[in-house]
């Protein structure tokens, strides 16, 4: 006896498309995280003024999980992620690390 199986839809996701958006800096006003204040833009070596560090990722809708199926989901063993805000093509997921 011969089974055929159906085959089924690859999905996966690509990390190339994760990026550190901003910091949780609560001494500032600006912010590049739509509709919520104090997240000014992340760049490498710069200052945080609060412990734990509160980074926001950027991530395409079209590659997570809650708006496409095979997207990316994120996990931290230190504290829930959280989606703070969203606009049409992209959420901003902050993650709180020691």
């Amino acid at each position: 006896m011969t089974t055929q199986e159906t085959p089924e839809p690859f999905r996966c996701s690509s990390f190339d498309m994760i990026t550190i958006w901003a910091v949780r800096d609560p001494q500032s006003s600006a912010s590049v995280v739509p509709g919520v204040s104090g997240y000014p833009a992340y760049s490498a070596g710069m200052t945080v003024n609060e412990n734990p560090i509160h980074l926001v990722y950027r991530v395409p809708k079209s590659n997570y999980r809650s708006y496409a199926e095979g997207g990316l989901l994120f996990y931290n063993l230190y504290s829930s992620p959280t989606e703070i805000a969203t606009d049409s093509t992209y959420i901003y997921v902050e993650m709180i690390l020691p």
